[in-house]
């Protein structure tokens, strides 16, 4: 799983543990910075910022979206 699906799975999980309810229904928006990070071997992915400490001088992006709740939260695979 990479950063930004498991932040938004947390960030799910967190809400529904928050309510206490099993099930939720309703609209959960986010506006997330993200960064482009490229690896030594040249592998590239992207990465929520502020999850990594290890800050240098990237181009971080904003991307806002919303996920309809309709029903129960899986929980995450750690």
């Amino acid at each position: 799983m990479n950063e930004l699906q498991e932040f938004i799975q947390t960030t799910l999980e967190q809400i529904k543990n928050g309510t206490g309810e099993d099930k939720i229904r309703g609209t959960v928006e986010f506006e997330v910075a993200v960064t482009k990070i490229t690896d030594k071997g040249g592998k590239v992915g992207v990465s929520v910022v502020g999850i990594e400490a290890n800050s240098k001088s990237e181009n971080v992006s904003k991307i806002r979206f919303r996920v309809q709740m309709r029903g129960a939260i899986a929980p995450s695979e750690k």
